[in-house]
């Protein structure tokens, strides 16, 4: 069987050519297997994808938890610091406590023996006479000039003397002994200096009572000189604050270079009050480097309270006396003598050191300026911020005036808004309050911020400033005229 053509072809001999079968690869078939190939590098795509998809998913839970275990870190780091803080504290507040409580017990037993000397110097008083007993004092302490200026023939004659009278007065030479005995009394001092500020501290607990005459009050009142005069020879008049470090009474004052320098205004405070050299109270002065402690504010219109309700003698010439008449603290009663340059050697103040201060606080007849009738305020400046001089002038005195009546100087504050708000009229007090602003930019009120308001009192270190303002005589008075 076969075809007409192959039986031809089969009959006459001739091979017949034999046509290959048509190709299957078209077109079709060509995107077909291309879309194919598409498919499976797609599906490979999204397996990468899916399996990056994961692996991000788990690279950010794993960094959740890193970030979450960082902050644990962190908050551990913070609780561990807070917790080293009051570790220091805690060691510094022991260290300066326990340098407190010596200095206390140095003094008590101290003051015991002179007790006793004065008690057996009464009795001897009454068994031998006063001018036997004076004529002993004489004597020891003519002995005592000799010993020291190594005076040796002296030394021996007065020793001779002294053996020859002690017998008729021999408790009162014991008791006299066992004083002369007694060991330096050892005030230390402690500087802590840490970041560009110094923090001195002195060994007196700050709730310790400071009445005329102690020696506590003396050192205290020696250590705010040292302050006052190291903010002004070392400090370049920088600001003084008053605080407490681990419960003593502490200032601190923007000073690093030259704090060592303290340690010989501290020697020359003391040692030239005769009351404590008499005490034999030996300053000693330490510096800690690199330490910040823990600064806390005081009480300071408390003290001024305290210094006030226990009035002063009239007439005596102690320092806390002139303090309590003159309505000031203790503490600002410092100030205010060292900034007008007023002695008060041995914490006394001359009569006319109390006068001079008395009329820096306001307490003379009115000046010529606050008397007469304040000119007329152009409140329509013609500089934004600017009122005129003669206005400033008059508004300052007023308000300052003001103040020093009600004697808010240091510790004791008010309101900013009653310096500038009361007492004057509705048109005053825009202006009123620029001048107030002014003032304690330039450093003449100190500023404190008090159950969330602000408040503001005259700084006893620029009472001189103050009164020149208020008679009107400021040598810079033109700054006054930009509010």
């Amino acid at each position: 069987m076969g075809t007409l053509g192959e039986k031809l072809a089969a009959a006459s001999g001739v091979v017949a050519l034999v046509r290959p079968a048509p190709s299957r690869i078209g077109i079709g078939l060509q995107i077909a297997e291309r879309r194919r190939a598409r498919d499976t590098e797609r599906a490979s795509i999204m397996q990468q994808a899916a399996k990056l998809r994961r692996e991000s998913e788990q690279l950010l839970a794993r960094a959740r938890d890193l970030a979450a275990e960082a902050d644990r870190h962190e908050d551990d780091l913070d609780q561990r610091r807070v917790a080293a803080e009051r570790d220091d504290d805690e060691i510094v507040k022991g260290y300066l406590t326990t340098l407190c409580e010596s200095f206390e017990r140095a003094l008590e037993d101290k003051a015991r023996l002179q007790r006793a000397a004065d008690r057996a110097r009464a009795v001897a008083v009454d068994r031998v006479g006063a001018q036997a007993v004076s004529d002993y004092d004489e004597v020891r302490d003519r002995l005592a000039v000799a010993t020291d200026s190594d005076d040796r023939l002296g030394r021996a004659a007065f020793e001779m003397l002294e053996k020859d009278r002690r017998s008729a007065l021999r408790e009162y030479a014991g008791a006299l002994d066992a004083l002369a005995r007694a060991p330096q009394i050892l005030g230390r001092f402690v500087a802590f200096i840490a970041d560009g500020t110094t923090t001195l501290v002195a060994p007196i607990a700050v709730a310790a009572p400071l009445p005329t005459g102690s020696v506590i009050t003396r050192i205290a009142c020696a250590f705010w000189q040292a302050a006052e005069r190291a903010a002004t020879e070392l400090g370049g008049r920088c600001t003084v604050e008053d605080g407490a470090v681990g419960g003593l009474l502490a200032v601190r004052f923007p000073l690093q270079q030259d704090a060592a320098l303290l340690e010989v205004l501290i020697d020359e405070t003391i040692s030239t009050r005769p009351s404590l050299d008499a005490m034999g109270i030996e300053p000693a002065f330490e510096m800690a480097e690199n330490i910040a402690v823990r600064f806390d504010a005081v009480d300071e219109e408390k003290a001024s309270s305290d210094t006030a309700a226990s009035g002063g003698v009239e007439g005596g010439r102690s320092l806390p006396e002139v303090a309590a008449r003159l309505g000031l603290s203790l503490r600002d009663a410092v100030a205010a003598l060292h900034d007008a340059g007023l002695p008060f050697l041995d914490d006394d103040v001359e009569p006319g050191a109390e006068d001079t201060l008395r009329v820096l606080l306001g307490e003379v007849p009115a000046p010529a300026l606050e008397a007469e009738a304040s000119p007329p305020l152009d409140v329509t400046p013609a500089a934004a911020g600017e009122i005129p001089l003669a206005g400033n002038i008059a508004l300052a005195s007023r308000m300052l005036a003001k103040l020093l009546r009600d004697r808010r100087v240091g510790g004791r504050h008010t309101r900013m808004d009653n310096a500038w708000g009361h007492h004057f009229a509705d048109e005053e007090k825009q202006p009123a309050r620029l001048v107030a602003e002014w003032l304690e930019r330039d450093g003449i009120f100190l500023s404190k911020d008090n159950e969330h308001s602000h408040h503001i009192s005259i700084n006893p270190r620029r009472l001189r400033d103050v009164h020149e303002i208020i008679e009107g005589s400021w040598g810079r008075r033109d700054e006054l005229r930009r509010g």
